[in-house]
């Protein structure tokens, strides 16, 4: 086995065996690792990585993908159970962050009175973490941003403005290879993403950039569903399928914050190039 990948937390469920809420998080396991990718919000992390028979204290480094809390809301939990891992979020991850819409302005971040705990790493920039595991924040492309951004704010010098996701981060997990690359063995590359905010054809390209070539796999929401911001168009999103058909021969799994109708969309055009991982899948690389 190269890596394990189970996902935790989804708002989608593979079965009724296990729990499913609005928020992401994957556990990866490597021959030499044990990574939470994003956290969700509460316990269901927990309760589905027990169903799955999956030890969290054993888990050695998190990775958060940005400040919003259905994405590391349940940091404050994991570090009670988990007494040895590592922490990474971007400096910029305890913003205050907010959801408006006609109601107002509903807070979505982080829990500041953790931001200080020793075991935080507040990454600036792209940092190289050992064992193939690279994250990266540096996302300058500009092409089809998500139309469901709109309603996400943060606070600067309070007043809320529209959020530039700067405290949005990706990991790129590098898997080496079951044969000598001398004997045509290749390296397999696995990119994970949050939601997406600063936009998955700009994510893939940036990539694309530290790789070297598409990513094998891409497994990210593509945040084309909001539960305030509402759906993006079809045409965008037939636009965005064949931005992500010109990448190689890269297979995308996705999940969270596309939704379940923009997925169907998305599924019609690209066939098998897509898939949808819901809470209680497991997907073994080897």
């Amino acid at each position: 086995m190269r890596a394990k990948i189970s996902v935790l937390v989804d708002n989608v469920a593979l079965s009724p065996q296990f729990g499913a809420m609005h928020g992401l998080s994957f556990h990866v396991e490597t021959a030499s690792r044990r990574i939470l990718f994003d956290l969700g919000d509460g316990t269901l992390f927990e309760e589905n990585a027990t169903r799955l028979g999956i030890d969290l204290e054993a888990v050695d480094t998190v990775v958060i993908s940005h400040g919003h809390k259905d994405h590391g809301g349940a940091l404050g939990r994991f570090l009670e159970i988990n007494s040895r891992a590592t922490v990474y979020l971007d400096r910029h991850a305890f913003e205050e962050h907010f959801s408006v819409s006609e109601r107002g302005a509903r807070p979505i971040g982080l829990d500041p009175s953790l931001q200080d705990n020793l075991r935080i790493v507040h990454a600036d920039g792209d940092m190289d973490l050992g064992d193939g595991i690279f994250i990266f924040s540096s996302v300058t492309g500009k092409e089809m941003l998500p139309e469901s951004n709109s309603n996400l704010h943060v606070s600067e010098n309070g007043k809320l403005v529209r959020d530039d996701f700067r405290h949005e981060q990706n990991m790129i997990l590098t898997l080496p290879p079951d044969i000598p690359e001398e004997n045509g063995g290749k390296p397999l590359h696995l990119l994970f993403g949050g939601c997406a905010h600063r936009g998955i054809v700009n994510i893939m390209a940036r990539a694309s950039e530290i790789i070297g070539k598409a990513p094998d796999y891409c497994i990210s929401g593509f945040h084309l569903s909001s539960r305030t911001g509402g759906a993006v168009s079809e045409e965008y999103i037939a636009a965005l399928a064949d931005r992500l058909m010109g990448f190689g021969n890269t297979h995308y799994m996705t999940c969270h914050c596309t939704g379940t109708e923009a997925y169907s969309s998305l599924k019609t055009i690209m066939g098998p190039r897509i898939e949808y991982v819901g809470a209680g899948e497991m997907v073994i690389f080897s």
